[in-house]
């Protein structure tokens, strides 16, 4: 911030008006302090720390928001929750720090496939969702294969994270679900993902 006070007059300004304008910088220094550190505050309590994502709580909020506008325009949400294949090997292989690396590039690779509008998050250990907002379930192939090709740069970049890959469960809402029940929906669709794969052929 700023504090700029002029005047036409030659040394119109006396001791006491810079004592005065010199308290005032202070109280506005402060208060821009504090300003600063309230939105670090709340970054921190909604974002995650690792990846930088959007926590649970952001994400929670910003699929109600998405449901709500849906129920009222007819558009519809879809939900991707994306539940990371071998990355607990990875982990115990290479310890906690390569498995961070790990989880870090997964966000950036993920984010770099977003919509304008999506929003992306991590749950916590190594679930993600991806939600899309004005979407319509024949697009859900696409947006897996974008998923795939992501998580396939990530085992790409590092011999320690072959073998990387994930299961992805989608649900979609035009307005009928809540959030929670279409965040339920594709996390139950993702266990179907998992034990499909787990399945012999």
């Amino acid at each position: 911030g700023v504090l700029k006070v002029t005047s036409g007059e030659p040394g119109h300004f006396g001791d006491g008006d810079i004592g005065l304008l010199a308290e005032m910088a202070g109280f506005i220094a402060d208060a821009l302090a504090n300003a600063s550190d309230h939105g670090e505050e709340n970054r921190r309590a909604t974002h995650d720390r690792l990846t930088g994502l959007p926590n649970r709580e952001l994400l929670t909020e910003r699929l109600q928001r998405a449901v709500g506008r849906a129920r009222r325009g007819g558009s519809g949400v879809g939900v991707f929750f994306i539940d990371l294949d071998g990355f607990k090997a990875v982990n115990d292989t290479h310890g906690h720090t390569i498995g961070d690396r790990v989880l870090c590039a997964v966000a950036r690779e993920l984010r770099s496939v977003l919509r304008e509008g999506d929003t992306l998050a991590r749950l916590g250990g190594d679930e993600f969702v991806l939600v899309c907002e004005g979407s319509k379930p024949d697009v859900a192939p696409a947006i897996r294969d974008r998923i795939s090709d992501a998580l396939a740069r990530v085992a790409d970049s590092d011999p320690r994270f072959g073998g990387l890959g994930a299961s992805v469960g989608s649900a979609w809402s035009d307005g009928h679900r809540s959030a929670m029940e279409l965040l339920a929906a594709a996390d139950a669709s993702m266990y179907r993902a998992k034990r499909a794969s787990r399945s012999p052929r």
